[in-house]
């Protein structure tokens, strides 16, 4: 019997266990109802208050504060992040998952460089870019960094890096020198109007705002002119004319403002011409270096901080490695605030510093293509906000433990990230398992950094090392057959052109996201295709020289000039 029904028996006895089971916990529920149902009320109302807590720290409602109200934001030392636009402008919804990151991170407040991004109008509408950001975009941004209690300071070239306008032929004759459409003529009647102009635009959105960077770095070509020859001054008077007489035209109109700007065409000049500078009255210098040892700005530091009532410093957490890095060299990153931060504190003059600018390039300048991208960039961002929060110089060995386990914390990862590693040139594996808002378009750069270096090394090896495919045998169409095909099954060609077909989407894909169309696709275009090319090109010789089966005798036919 027991055979024939044992499933009717094992079924049978769960369901008689499982009733009693349930009375013995309806007997218990009954015995401790108001324990329970305190307890649960208990738990319910933290994990209430955890939830809303970190709502509170990873999302942004619609913007509230559109204007700066300077009663409401701390009067301190400020750790600002500088937002480069002019190249992979973030797209909105990443922003706004980023900026509440940064806030938690210790950034307290924004640099926006807008460049050709800002919604220009009226006489000055071909200023703007085709994609730039609408004003209800821009005043959305800033509502955003107010509602997390950042300062937001405009930064408007003014002197040199004028190229998005200059570029054009509505301004090209305010160029210094024609042929170089960088630097505008500071001696030209229309300059000075087509400068204050862009700025008047750019500060109705920022009213209120306690300071405007107005550039002035890298005036490569200065005094050259006819006009500003005619003037029979020296450059550093030419220079300190146009800044100051801008100073002044920005302190009747928005007198709550201080001009900043950057310090690097004064570093050249004799010690006693910085120390009695016209500036000091007028403008803040920004000084930057982004350098892991800014030891070579110590002479200039102690001038500045002798002429001018307040100074800021700037590093660099991106676009400070070549003009076209994929990844931050976090380490040089890192010790590039390190070295900022002992500087500060060895000379005592942290009572002068307005603040420290974290600079995150995107460009060399207005024609340069892309450098490292801000998603990718994110850890290198964090890190160093992290450190310079937390004011570290000859800092304890804990508090650096307690800095890289807040950084792991920030970028989401399960595990350790040992910092005995953090010299690495480029993108850091371990990095790969954290979930931070990029970590997608990263891996996906490391695996392009290790496609274009199989790529690299199949040029190299075609090139430098076999003598099969080189330009001569592509010239006479004259080669080994079986040595072709050899160089290309082992060199895996065909898959290396299929991965980065394959990961070519993928990166649009991503990118598309992170910032916009115009972007992806010019990065594609830049990084993957010569890339592509380069392969498509050798699987088109190799088809060319594996078609042949007979080859003409020794001499080849060499048609070059030769001389001597």
């Amino acid at each position: 019997f027991i055979k024939r029904h044992l499933w009717v028996i094992i079924f049978s006895v769960t369901i008689i266990a499982g009733i009693w089971e349930i009375r013995t916990m309806m007997r218990f529920i009954k015995r401790h109802l108001w324990v329970i149902i305190f307890s649960v009320t208990i738990i319910a109302g933290i994990w209430e208050i955890r939830t809303m807590m970190r709502k509170e720290k990873t999302s942004l409602p619609s913007a509230k504060k559109s204007e700066f109200v300077p009663a409401e934001f701390p009067n301190k030392m400020l750790l600002t992040v500088h937002l480069d636009l002019k190249g992979a402008p973030p797209n909105f919804l990443y922003l706004k998952t980023l900026l509440p990151k940064m806030a938690a991170a210790g950034c307290d407040s924004l640099l926006i460089e807008y460049e050709d991004m800002f919604p220009y109008k009226g006489k000055l509408t071909n200023l703007s870019a085709t994609n730039h950001y609408s004003p209800a975009q821009i005043r959305e941004m800033i509502g955003w960094a107010h509602d997390l209690g950042m300062q937001v300071i405009p930064l408007v070239q003014s002197f040199g890096h004028l190229e998005s306008a200059l570029k054009l032929k509505e301004w090209a004759h305010l160029r210094e020198l024609y042929e170089y459409p960088s630097e505008i003529c500071p001696s030209h009647p229309d300059s000075f109007s087509l400068v204050t102009e862009m700025i008047s635009q750019v500060m109705r959105f920022h009213r209120n705002s306690p300071y405007l960077h107005i550039g002035c770095d890298e005036v490569f070509h200065l005094n050259l002119c006819p006009k500003c020859r005619e003037r029979a001054l020296s450059s550093r008077a030419l220079f300190e004319d146009h800044v100051i007489r801008l100073a002044k035209w920005l302190k009747e109109r928005y007198p709550e403002v201080q001009p900043i700007i950057w310090d690097d065409m004064m570093r050249k000049w004799p010690a006693e011409d910085i120390i009695n500078t016209r500036l000091a009255a007028h403008v803040v210098p920004m000084v930057w270096d982004y350098t892991s040892d800014v030891k070579y700005v110590q002479r200039v530091w102690w001038l500045y901080a002798k002429a001018f009532p307040k100074i800021w410093v700037a590093g660099a957490f991106k676009g400070a490695g070549e003009p076209r890095s994929d990844f931050p060299h976090i380490e040089r990153r890192l010790a590039n605030q390190r070295s900022w931060l002992e500087l500060i504190h060895t000379s005592k003059t942290s009572h002068k510093v307005s603040g420290l600018a974290l600079t995150g390039w995107s460009r060399f300048d207005h024609f340069a293509v892309l450098c490292e991208l801000l998603p990718v960039a994110i850890p290198s961002l964090l890190l160093n906000l992290l450190y310079v929060k937390a004011h570290l110089g000859g800092e304890a060995p804990q508090k650096q433990r307690m800095i890289y386990r807040e950084w792991q914390d920030s970028l989401g990862c399960p595990g350790r990230i040992i910092p005995e590693n953090m010299n690495t040139i480029e993108g850091r594996d371990d990095l790969m398992d954290c979930i931070w808002p990029g970590v997608d378009l990263y891996k996906s750069l490391v695996a392009y950094r290790e496609l274009k270096n199989e790529v690299k090394k199949t040029e190299h090896i075609i090139s430098e090392r076999q003598g099969y495919l080189t330009r001569y045998n592509a010239m006479h169409n004259f080669t080994n057959p079986k040595r072709v095909v050899e160089i290309v099954i082992e060199r895996g060609v065909q898959s290396t052109l299929r991965q980065l077909e394959k990961l070519k989407e993928d990166i649009y894909r991503q990118l598309v996201w992170y910032t916009d169309d115009f972007t992806a696709k010019e990065w594609v275009e830049d990084r993957v295709l010569p890339l592509t090319s380069s392969l498509m090109s050798l699987n088109a010789l190799t088809d060319a020289l594996l078609a042949r089966r007979d080859w003409p005798r020794r001499p080849l036919e060499t048609n070059i000039p030769l001389y001597g």
